[in-house]
């Protein structure tokens, strides 16, 4: 199989099965460390050697992300981050603001482990934002790997 039968393959399992995307701005790591195990290992039926190795992929604190469009999870350091909420701007939050933030805006919240010296460790926050009518989507506050 070549990469772009693998990325066409897993794309649709991530989109079928865990509310996520590999073809997002950083998901290239992810998809050439995968093709390599999988021509390493050589499943028979790639769909469910995906569904073993990404078991533990694309997890979330409590419910997986409602897109408004695309679906554009995050990754950090050729990983998926974690989920961990989301939110709409309402009309009475954003009068609260009175800073001409959009109402109806989805806000996605994506989380990640940075190590550092030792066993030391910082959170590694992503945020994902989708305008209220689910055609277009920004980076928010984005950390690239490896920076700050």
């Amino acid at each position: 199989m070549d990469r772009k039968t693998f990325t066409s393959a897993l794309e649709k399992y991530l989109s079928k099965n865990k509310s996520a995307s590999c073809l997002t701005s950083d998901g290239d790591a992810f998809i050439d460390r995968l093709f390599a195990e999988m021509n390493k290992e050589k499943p028979s039926v790639v769909d469910i050697w995906l569904k073993s190795k990404l078991n533990d992929k694309f997890i979330y604190a409590v419910e997986p992300p409602k897109w408004k469009g695309e679906k554009d999870w995050p990754y950090f350091q050729g990983e998926p981050m974690v989920f961990l909420h989301q939110f709409t701007l309402d009309m009475a939050a954003a009068r609260k603001m009175k800073g001409g933030f959009p109402v109806g805006d989805t806000i996605y919240v994506f989380g990640a482990k940075r190590a550092l010296a030792g066993d030391a460790w910082e959170t590694v926050y992503k945020l994902i934002g989708q305008d209220n009518g689910g055609g277009s989507t920004e980076h928010l506050n984005y950390v690239q790997d490896g920076t700050s």
